[in-house]
């Protein structure tokens, strides 16, 4: 799509720790990125929130994954 993606270092924290089990390892790690990072971009993507050429982070504050456009410097 055009779009580029960062991670904060805390939506990557997040990621690992509700995507993995002791019971079944990373295994449930496909699940999370899927319902906490595809399909929220996908909504955006849709919504034309977000547009071929932005440059967006993902970050985890508060409770909740966020999108925040970067502005070019």
């Amino acid at each position: 799509q055009g779009i580029v993606l960062e991670f904060d270092p805390s939506a990557v924290k997040q990621v690992a720790k509700l995507g993995y089990n002791p019971a079944f390892g990373a295994r449930p790690l496909r699940r999370v990125i899927d319902d906490q990072v595809r399909a929220p971009l996908a909504k955006q993507i849709l919504k034309k929130e977000a547009a071929r050429g932005e440059k967006i982070r993902l970050v985890f504050q508060g409770e909740e994954f966020k999108f925040e456009e970067v502005k070019p410097q």
